[in-house]
């Protein structure tokens, strides 16, 4: 998902470099990659990445802390992260979803079940990005192929669904590796960018796909 980037002076225990400020030397995830980061209000940042590793940096004294080593995703790599009210949401490695209650402090794991998969959704392809829209996340990734999970009904459209958004693939041709949005004259646009350099977007309004030069597929 997009995050904002803000800039934030910490009060405590902070070293500066020419690079910055340093808020983690990485220890506390044994210095395992950050793929993604994503923003919960102004008091948290949820570092993810190799090996399913979780980290958490609150940002009133810069402190960086553990929430999981990987066992909540079985040790797959994330590479997207976003925010949906007081959920924060991991994906990954074989379209394995997981998502964590901020306010509870309680995992939802990837067992199918609310907003979690073991993979089934994204026929257990790699999920690169991930992206909040109105009461849909987004995963898209590898093979082009998109699923979604509508938050208002808890319920899952599958990447080979015939409906709702979500596409096997076949309108890209190639790995998803951008989502951004739009509203075009009063239609809800959704742009989807290719590893390839395509661009596609699908018009929310009537579930019409369009291609780049703007014609139905």
């Amino acid at each position: 998902c997009l995050q904002t980037n803000t800039q934030y002076n910490y009060a405590a225990n902070l070293k500066s470099s020419e690079k910055g400020i340093v808020v983690s030397d990485g220890s506390e995830r044994n210095y395992k990659a950050i793929y993604s980061i994503s923003k919960y209000l102004t008091s948290s940042l949820y570092c993810a990445g190799s090996d399913g590793c979780i980290s958490v940096v609150n940002l009133t004294d810069g402190k960086s802390s553990l929430l999981d080593d990987g066992e909540i995703v079985d040790h797959k790599n994330i590479y997207t992260s976003c925010i949906y009210g007081n959920n924060y949401i991991v994906s990954g490695s074989e379209g394995i979803v997981a998502s964590y209650d901020i306010t509870r402090s309680n995992w939802l794991n990837s067992g199918n079940q609310g907003l979690t998969s073991d993979g089934v959704y994204q026929g257990n392809k790699d999920i690169f990005v991930s992206y909040v829209y109105g009461v849909n996340v987004i995963f898209a990734g590898e093979e082009g192929r998109i699923s979604s999970y509508d938050v208002s009904s808890n319920t899952w459209n599958s990447y080979n669904s015939s409906s709702g958004l979500a596409n096997d693939g076949s309108f890209i041709g190639g790995d998803i590796k951008a989502i951004s949005y739009n509203n075009q004259e009063g239609d809800a646009v959704i742009y989807f960018g290719s590893a390839g350099g395509n661009i596609i977007y699908k018009y929310k309004k009537g579930d019409i796909i369009k291609d780049s030069n703007g014609k139905p597929i």
